[in-house]
């Protein structure tokens, strides 16, 4: 949604009418920002893998990158949108104690023949979270 915004907001600006060539050269530089922000929205969407590893789960997409330790997990399970599951996208969520508390999730979409192996890991490393096969 967010990429299609920054689209409508590049297109927008880069054919904006103007009547001095300093402000046509202006709106065409804010189009052309706009337009990186979307191609960057586009590409931190489809360039996200997740690691497993002894600390704790690792989440990187793109530019950033996103541990949670194994001791915060706190359930593991389908992914719950409204009343409908949608067994495919598993649902990692966390909490942090103080003093930096904060809580989270996040949404694993792992192959059909990688779901067993992703929750065998998951319940290996992380005993103390509650999971949901599907």
């Amino acid at each position: 949604m967010w990429a299609v915004l920054c689209l409508c907001l590049s297109y927008a600006w880069m054919n904006k009418p103007s009547t001095s060539p300093g402000f046509h050269s202006a709106w065409m530089t804010l189009g052309a920002i706009w337009l990186l922000r979307a191609l960057f929205c586009v590409l931190s969407y489809y360039f996200v893998w997740w690691e497993i590893g002894e600390s704790g789960l690792t989440e990187r997409r793109l530019l950033s990158t996103r541990a949670i330790p194994w001791t915060e997990l706190n359930r593991v399970g389908p992914w719950v949108r409204g009343k409908r599951r949608n067994m495919r996208i598993v649902e990692v969520e966390y909490y942090r104690s103080a003093p930096m508390s904060s809580s989270g999730h996040l949404l694993l979409q792992p192959n059909k023949s990688d779901h067993k192996d992703l929750f065998d890991q998951l319940c290996h490393y992380a005993p103390q979270a509650t999971f949901e096969r599907p």
